[in-house]
């Protein structure tokens, strides 16, 4: 839920392939389409997400270290979010 994990909506202009979003089949997570994906537990762009304040309360020492391929994935794993914790926006990632 928004209140225990992240909120996912599809980012466009970003990567080659234009296109950065989660993968919905029948209302639930199937994967990734994103032109970075290599080896990121959540190849999402920074903008795609969001989570919540008291997430952030339970897990008090979340951090995000810099890096130029690995920012979403530092500060998503210090929350201890699992790609199952989505919630998705956008009508399901469709608009």
């Amino acid at each position: 839920s928004f209140n225990e994990g992240r909120v996912d909506v599809p980012v466009g202009l970003c990567t080659r392939l234009q296109l950065s979003t989660p993968v919905v089949k029948g209302g639930r997570f199937a994967g990734w389409y994103d032109g970075w994906v290599i080896d990121r537990k959540f190849p999402v762009d920074m903008a795609a997400f969001a989570f919540s304040v008291e997430l952030l309360q339970k897990r008090p020492r979340a951090n995000m270290a810099w890096s130029y391929d690995y920012q979403e994935e530092s500060i998503l794993a210090s929350l201890g979010v699992a790609p199952e914790d989505i919630e998705f926006k956008a009508q399901n990632c469709t608009q």
